[in-house]
């Protein structure tokens, strides 16, 4: 039986840009947050012409357990664009249930790490798809005079409306839907013929305007059961109005705490898997 020193503490996100209306519905947002695979993100897919080169975990999105925004993962894009060459590689919404879409807000947002500074010149390109399988024109990750550093998380913010529909559409096809986003993918752009490390994370729809800035309080009354190689943690619900999810904490002596889990703010509750009996 597992005995446990300490509580695990837990920090209440809000959704800049949603005002205070009620309970924020986790799935009128969030298109990523973190993968439930150990390997590639089982919701993905990916297409390469050579010579160009696409890391993939078994043609999926490499799943990135060092760098991350919402723990305990992130997506890692590693590619090099070669001419004659192409490379696509797209993250869809995980359907662990019958999810409703209907996306709420005007923009594409997203965490971005570099592992070397991202230009006009060598940024891959990014479109988007609808459950009908209607897409957009693609767009470079960053234009003008827009550039992603190297080694910091970056919040990336793509209006929607940069998304149109191709200009081959004929009146009579069907033309993409915002509500009801799919997928997220990213493909090659110009052929800088070097290689390049995107660590992608949190993807989201929303709506961005001042709006609430307080962020919510944290949950109280956290309680954990310990079993064998596992613990069950539940708390009271933080009460914000305008929740997003919550972000769980492990320490193992009360003093070092690490990010290991996002939940849905909609739930109270949560499974930490530790893998090896007898931890405290």
């Amino acid at each position: 039986m597992m005995f446990l020193r300490r509580f695990l503490p837990l920090l209440a996100l809000a959704l800049a840009g949603i005002p205070a209306r009620g309970e924020v519905p986790y799935d009128h947002h969030v298109i990523f947050d973190n993968s439930l695979s150990d390997g590639g993100y089982s919701s993905s897919d990916s297409y390469l012409v050579a010579p160009s080169t696409l890391e993939t975990s078994g043609g999926r999105f490499p799943v990135e357990t060092a760098h991350f925004v919402s723990p305990p993962n992130s997506l890692r894009l590693h590619w090099k664009s070669m001419s004659g060459g192409d490379w696509r590689i797209t993250a869809e919404i995980h359907r662990r249930y019958a999810r409703p879409y209907k996306f709420e807000g005007d923009t594409l947002t997203f965490w971005c790490w570099a592992d070397a500074e991202i230009t006009p010149a060598n940024a891959p390109l990014v479109f988007l798809q609808d459950t009908t399988d209607a897409g957009t024109t693609a767009i470079r990750l960053v234009d003008g005079d827009a550039r992603i550093p190297a080694g910091k998380w970056v919040l990336m913010k793509l209006p929607l409306a940069a998304f149109r529909p191709p200009i081959y559409n004929e009146t009579s096809e069907s033309r993409f839907n915002r509500t009801d986003i799919a997928s997220v993918s990213f493909m090659q752009g110009l052929d800088d013929g070097q290689d390049h490390t995107l660590y992608l994370d949190d993807f989201q729809i929303r709506t961005l305007n001042p709006g609430d800035r307080e962020p919510p309080p944290a949950p109280a009354t956290i309680g954990v059961r310990g079993f064998e190689r596992h613990c069950d943690i539940n708390w009271a619900a933080s009460p914000a109005p305008d929740l997003l999810a919550y972000r769980i904490y492990r320490s193992w002596d009360g003093k070092t705490y690490e990010p290991i889990g996002t939940q849905q703010g909609s739930r109270t509750r949560f499974t930490d898997f530790l893998g090896a009996p007898g931890k405290q």
